[in-house]
C-alpha cells in the first residue's frame, strides 16, 4: 500500500512536470506567433503592393538602396480568415523604410482577388552592389504572355477637357496606347460609375525588361478588399533564429484606413498614417486628396470616395482642411506605433480619430460592423496556404530571372526603341477563379473601354492574336476601299457626257458608246414617244410647207398617254426616214424640238412673190 501511494505520487509528480514542460512550450510558441516578441508593431507604413498600388502617368524606375533585404521569413496566416469564394492569402515581403534606413516586414493580407485577375509579386534585385524594387501588379488571368513595351512617351492627361452629363459619372484618364510600332494617346472619357466597385484605369509597371501594359480593371472597394495587417519592424538577432516564424494579429482598420492615407509613386506604395510632416512631401509623398489634382497620376480609392459623396460639394474641401489640420499640429496626428496606441482610450481613439489599428482577434468579434465575415481556418487549409507561399515565391523568382537576364542596356534599348519583346510566363499561383453565384451584385460590370476603341461600340474584347495582326487588317480594309472607289470611278466615267466643245476622250467615247447601245438595247416608253430628231430631217423643213401641219404636236399631246413602247426593229427604220416623205410628216409632228420651230412659221418674212399678190388684192 505504501509502495503504491509512492508510485502514485511519483506519477503524479511526473504528470504535473509533463504538463509544465508542455504549458511552456505552448506559451513559447504563442509568444512566437504574437507581435510582443521581438518585434514592434507599427500603426503606419507601407500597404502591400496587393491590396492597393499606386497609378502614375509617367512610370518610374523602382527605388534603389544600398543594403541587401533579409530572408524572406516564415510567415503563418492567422487562425480566422475572411469569407469568400475568390479570398485567399498572400504573404508579406521586405520594404524599406528611410526613416530607419533599414528594411520593415509588410505582412501578408486576406485578399478578395478582383475577378479575372492573377497576382504577379515584385522583387529586390541586384543592381551594381545595390539593389532596386520593381513592383508587383494583376495581370489579365487569360494572358499566357509578357509584353515588354518600349518607353511611353511623357503623359498629356490633364483632367477632364468638357462637363460631365451627369452626377453620376466619374472621370477615367488617358493614356498612351501601343500600336503597330508606336504610341498613340487614347483621350479620357467620363463613363458612369458602379455601387460597391472601384475602376482601375490603366496602366505602365517598369521593370528591367521593358515597360508592361496592365489594361483596366474592375476592383473591390476598399471596404469588401480584405484585410491589411500592421507592419513590422524586426531586429536583426530575432531574424537569425532557425526556428523563428511569425503570424500577424494587429489589423489596419480600413474605417479608419482612407483618412490617413499617403501615396509614394516612385516606389508604387501607399503608406497609411502618421506622414504629415512637410519634409515627407519633399521625400515624395503626396497626400491622397492632391495626388489626382497634382497631374501626377489617379488614385482609384481617393476616386471612388469622390464618387459616393458625389452630393456633398463640400466633401474635397473638407478633406483639405482635414490634412491641413494635421500638417499644422502635431498632437492631432495618430500614433505611429501599437505601444503609443495602447496608451490612449478607447473614447480618446474614437474622439481624435486615432483607432488606425485593433487587435485582429477583436476585430473579428466586433465583425467590422457587420461588413466582414470571418471563418476558421482549417489544417488542410492552412497547408494550402504555406504551400502557396512557397509557390508564390518560386514564381516570383521565375519573374526576376526573366527580366533581369534579359534586360537590355541603354545601347541595345535605343536600338530597339520601337520594338516589342515578348516572354511566355506561367501561371500564377494567385489567380481569382471564376465565380459560381448567379447573383447579379456578385458578378462584376463590363469592362470599361475608351471611345476609340471597338469595345466601346458593344463589340467583344479582340483576342491576343487579333492584336497582333492590326497591320494586315488595315491593308485589307484598304485595298477594299480602293477597289470600290476605282469601280465607282469607271461606271461615272462611262456614263458621263460630255459638254459642247469639249473634248472626248478615248475612254469616255467607249463609254458613250457603250450607254447608247445600252439604251437602245432597253428602250423607255419616255424616249420612243420622244425620239430625237435627226439633223437631216431638220435641214429638209422648208417654209413654204403648208401650215397645217404646225398645230399638229398639239393635237398629239392628247395621244401621248397612249402610246405603247415600239420594238427596236419597227422603230429604227422609222426614224431613219427622210421628212420629207408625205404619209410620214404626221407622225413627225409628235417630236418636241419641231414643236419650237413649226409655230414660229408665221413671224417669218414672207416671199417677194407673197407680197406681190397681197398688193393686186
Amino acid at each position: 500500500m505504501i509502495h503504491f501511494q509512492k508510485n502514485l505520487l511519483l506519477g503524479g509528480l511526473t504528470a504535473v512536470a509533463l504538463c509544465g514542460g508542455l504549458f511552456t512550450v505552448g506559451t513559447a510558441i504563442a509568444q512566437s506567433t504574437t507581435d510582443q516578441v521581438g518585434a514592434e508593431v507599427l500603426t503606419r507604413g507601407p500597404v502591400h503592393e496587393a491590396f492597393a498600388g499606386t497609378i502614375s502617368y509617367d512610370p518610374q524606375p523602382g527605388i534603389i538602396v544600398g543594403q541587401a533585404p533579409p530572408t524572406l521569413i516564415e510567415e503563418v496566416p492567422p487562425e480566422q480568415r475572411l469569407e469568400g469564394e475568390n479570398v485567399t492569402w498572400i504573404p508579406g515581403y521586405w520594404a524599406w523604410d528611410e526613416d530607419q534606413n533599414d528594411f520593415l516586414w509588410v505582412s501578408g493580407i486576406w485578399r478578395n482577388l478582383p475577378p479575372d485577375r492573377e497576382w504577379v509579386p515584385g522583387y529586390w534585385s541586384e543592381v551594381e552592389a545595390r539593389h532596386q524594387w520593381t513592383s508587383g501588379y494583376w495581370e489579365d488571368a487569360e494572358n499566357t504572355e509578357v509584353s515588354y513595351l518600349p518607353e511611353p512617351p511623357r503623359s498629356v492627361e490633364s483632367g477632364p477637357n468638357v462637363e460631365a452629363t451627369s452626377n453620376d459619372q466619374t472621370w477615367i484618364p488617358g493614356n498612351w496606347s501601343w500600336r503597330e510600332d508606336r504610341y498613340a494617346w487614347r483621350a479620357g472619357y467620363w463613363v458612369g460609375a458602379r455601387e460597391n466597385w472601384s475602376w482601375t484605369p490603366a496602366y505602365y509597371r517598369w521593370t528591367h525588361r521593358g515597360y508592361v501594359y496592365v489594361d483596366g480593371y474592375w476592383d473591390y472597394p476598399i471596404a469588401r478588399r480584405g484585410v491589411v495587417f500592421a507592419p513590422v519592424r524586426f531586429p536583426r538577432e530575432t531574424l537569425s533564429r532557425p526556428d523563428f516564424h511569425y503570424s500577424p494579429v494587429t489589423v489596419v482598420s480600413l474605417s479608419v484606413f482612407t483618412n490617413h492615407l499617403f501615396l509614394k509613386p516612385n516606389y508604387g506604395h501607399y503608406y497609411f498614417g502618421d506622414y504629415y510632416e512637410p519634409t515627407y512631401r519633399e521625400q515624395g509623398y503626396f497626400a491622397s486628396y492632391s495626388y489626382n489634382s497634382g497631374r501626377r497620376g489617379y488614385d482609384p480609392i481617393h476616386a471612388y470616395d469622390r464618387w459616393e459623396n458625389r452630393n456633398d460639394r463640400r466633401w474635397g474641401r473638407q478633406r483639405q482642411e482635414y490634412f491641413e489640420h494635421r500638417r499644422d499640429n502635431r498632437d492631432a496626428r495618430p500614433p505611429r506605433t501599437w505601444e503609443a496606441l495602447r496608451t490612449r482610450s478607447q473614447a480618446d481613439r474614437d474622439r481624435g480619430d486615432f483607432g488606425v489599428a485593433d487587435r485582429f482577434d477583436r476585430f473579428v468579434d466586433s465583425r467590422n460592423g457587420g461588413r466582414q465575415r470571418f471563418q476558421p481556418v482549417n489544417k488542410q487549409e492552412r497547408d494550402g496556404f504555406v504551400s502557396q507561399r512557397q509557390e508564390i515565391r518560386k514564381f516570383g523568382k521565375e519573374r526576376e530571372l526573366l527580366e533581369t537576364r534579359g534586360k537590355l542596356s541603354s545601347t541595345d534599348r535605343e536600338q530597339t526603341r520601337n520594338q516589342i519583346t515578348r516572354a511566355k510566363v506561367g501561371r500564377s499561383p494567385v489567380i481569382s477563379r471564376k465565380s459560381e453565384r448567379s447573383e447579379q451584385a456578385a458578378r462584376p460590370p463590363a469592362r470599361l473601354q475608351s471611345r476609340e476603341s471597338k469595345q466601346a461600340t458593344g463589340e467583344p474584347k479582340q483576342t491576343r492574336e487579333e492584336r497582333a495582326k492590326p497591320k494586315e487588317n488595315k491593308a485589307r480594309n484598304a485595298a477594299r476601299e480602293e477597289g470600290a472607289r476605282q469601280n465607282e470611278k469607271r461606271q461615272t466615267t462611262a456614263e458621263t457626257r460630255t459638254q459642247p466643245g469639249q473634248k472626248r476622250g478615248p475612254e469616255r467615247a467607249e463609254g458613250k458608246l457603250k450607254s447608247q447601245e445600252r439604251r437602245q438595247a432597253n428602250p423607255t416608253p419616255e424616249r420612243q414617244m420622244k425620239p430625237a430628231p435627226k439633223p437631216a430631217q431638220r435641214r429638209e423643213a422648208t417654209p413654204t410647207q403648208p401650215r397645217k401641219a404646225s398645230p399638229q404636236p398639239q393635237k398629239s399631246k392628247p395621244r401621248a398617254p397612249e402610246l405603247k413602247p415600239i420594238p427596236r426593229k419597227e422603230s429604227q427604220p422609222k426614224l431613219r426616214q427622210p421628212a420629207a416623205n408625205p404619209p410620214q410628216q404626221p407622225k413627225q409632228a409628235v417630236r418636241p424640238k419641231p414643236q419650237k420651230t413649226k409655230p414660229q412659221a408665221p413671224s417669218q418674212p414672207r416671199s417677194e412673190s407673197g407680197r406681190k399678190k397681197k398688193s393686186k388684192d
